[in-house]
């Protein structure tokens, strides 16, 4: 019985999720990372493709359909192959409705309407009953239509310690950890929030680490990517010196329509000051980039960063808000 789908674009963002009669919820941004990773790991080594995963009572078979991947949770004794024949006319029903998604403009409510698809070309119904555990299908459709949700993809590259972690974590949770846990090679973080009273900003955060050793491996997560942020620790020169390096890694990887930030953080600790707040904004003239000044620790300026980049973002798509 299939329990789950996830259809997920290729540079990482959840692009529709349903559940048929299971009461348990999956994180998206887990499913979604774990396979990307997966799927790295694959590429890395050359053992050739991902066909699923087992665990103690369900089983995650993937599929991949050039722009998006698709992953259907189901019971651990049902059948492989009689579910990737369903999935590969699900994935190719995906893409003849909305296509190679290069001209999508990160409005996830485009994709909501597959669900009638499901169940009305596949029948779902016949395998289990759809549940939801907060909402009424009909509530949802009547919500969705006053509520915008628009997702983007944040980068947030810098030398370690200077606290990206914690700048992604003070805004999504409103706290700060004082002692410093370096990222091992990526966080994902997903966050959703309100910029008015209809429009919803939902972002994944890749919390890359600055350790040389994973160079090679953070250039995979760099493309389609709608915000960078370069981080530097304003009491440590050398965070400060090493902006270019960061500019210079992740700039190709910029569309059109993505925003670059530069960031410097712990202004709390204003008496260890190295980098002025001139010289931050100089620097961030130089490569035309936004500039803010930050305290993880106490908040400052966090939520205007992301208040800017949810709006900058969408009026570079050249959507009303």
């Amino acid at each position: 019985m299939i329990n789950y789908i996830w259809i997920i674009k290729n540079s990482g963002e959840n692009l529709f999720y349903e559940t048929f009669g299971s009461t348990i919820q999956i994180d998206e941004s887990l499913i979604s990372g774990l396979f990307m990773a997966l799927n790295l790991f694959v590429k890395e080594t050359g053992k050739g493709g991902i066909d699923h995963l087992v665990l103690k009572d369900e089983k995650f078979i993937y599929k991949n359909f050039g722009p998006i991947f698709l992953v259907l949770g189901c019971d651990r004794s049902d059948e492989i192959e009689k579910i990737k024949e369903i999935m590969v006319t699900i994935g190719n029903r995906f893409l003849e409705k909305f296509g190679n998604l290069e001209n999508w403009n990160g409005h996830i409510k485009t994709f909501h309407q597959f669900s009638d698809i499901l169940n009305t070309e596949f029948k779902f119904e016949d395998l289990s009953i759809f549940e939801s555990p907060q909402l009424s299908r009909k509530e949802i459709k009547a919500e969705l239509k006053t509520e915008r949700r628009f997702f983007y993809k944040i980068v947030i590259v810098g030398d370690k310690g200077v606290g990206k972690t914690s700048i992604i974590r003070k805004f999504s949770k409103s706290s700060f950890e004082p002692q410093y846990n370096p990222t091992l090679g990526l966080d994902l973080i997903k966050y959703s929030y309100s910029y008015n009273l209809h429009t919803t900003f939902s972002f994944t955060a890749w919390d890359i680490s600055g350790k040389k050793s994973y160079k090679k491996l953070r250039k995979s997560y760099y493309p389609n990517t709608q915000a960078f942020l370069v981080v530097y620790d304003v009491t440590q020169l050398e965070s400060f010196e090493e902006v270019e390096k960061w500019i210079d890694e992740i700039r190709q990887y910029g569309k059109k329509d993505s925003v670059f930030i530069l960031v410097g953080n712990k202004v709390d600790l204003e008496s260890e000051r190295k980098i002025s707040l001139e010289e931050g904004q100089r620097k961030a003239s130089k490569f035309n980039f936004e500039f803010f000044e930050t305290s993880a620790k106490t908040g400052q300026n966090i939520n205007k960063i992301f208040n800017f980049l949810g709006k900058n973002i969408i009026e570079k798509r050249k959507i009303k808000i």
